[in-house]
């Protein structure tokens, strides 16, 4: 629990280039400086976290927040949310302790709504909108699942989204559930405009790949890939 955050952030940066190529925009075309933005404790960190260089507390308005250091470039982060929510705010921090980036995501795995980058003098360099060009948005991927009878709080085995300049925006939703009529775990892969099935695949289980190595299995319900 008290590591696991360090390496997914790590791998979610890298994601963020190769599966969301969004327009990034510069504001007004020009930098705007910020008045007011979140910083990091370094002090009150050095002083709490433990020895894999990790802090984890409880505020008193009931957010769980998730500190922690040993970045490549001698930064921070910050993760705040709470038990019951679907999202959860990120924080990167530069190693001064000022505000690098700043977003919201889907805790299992998608980046979500608009994420600001600042620059090391503390102004806004550009903003990123990770929803567009989604139509079909998250309160219809819980209403999908739901209809699969997937519950949200123990089936999901990942939710993530796609696309880049040569690849029109679509989910993929893996979760246990049901579809028409035949229980399992699925693969499902829903556009990102119209919500329209586009794979449905069943898992079977794992099996053998020559002498020692195992893949996943799967029966294809539906393709209109081709």
């Amino acid at each position: 629990m008290k590591t696991y955050f360090i390496t997914f952030f790590i791998v979610l940066l890298s994601c963020n280039k190769q599966q969301n190529q969004h327009l990034s925009q510069k504001i007004n075309g020009s930098k705007i400086q910020q008045n007011t933005m979140e910083t990091f404790d370094i002090e009150r960190f050095n002083k709490n976290k433990d020895e894999e260089g990790n802090y984890i507390y409880t505020t008193n308005d009931g957010y769980t927040v998730e500190e922690s250091g040993g970045l490549n470039d001698g930064g921070f982060i910050k993760i705040k949310y709470k038990a019951a929510d679907d999202f959860r705010d990120f924080f990167r921090f530069f190693s001064s302790g000022k505000l690098k980036i700043q977003g919201r995501f889907y805790h299992n795995e998608f980046d979500c709504n608009t994420w600001s980058y600042y620059d090391e003098q503390g102004e806004l360099d550009k903003k990123v909108d990770y929803d567009q060009p989604f139509v079909f948005h998250w309160d219809k991927i819980k209403a999908y699942l739901t209809q699969h009878e997937c519950d949200l709080e123990k089936d999901i085995i990942r939710v993530s989204r796609y696309t880049d300049e040569n690849t029109p925006p679509f989910w993929e939703l893996e979760f246990n559930g049901k579809y028409k009529k035949i229980k399992g775990r699925f693969v499902i892969k829903l556009d990102g405009v119209t919500g329209e099935e586009i794979i449905v695949k069943q898992f079977l289980g794992k099996k053998t790949v020559g002498k020692s190595g195992t893949t996943a299995d799967y029966k294809i319900l539906l393709n209109k890939e081709g």
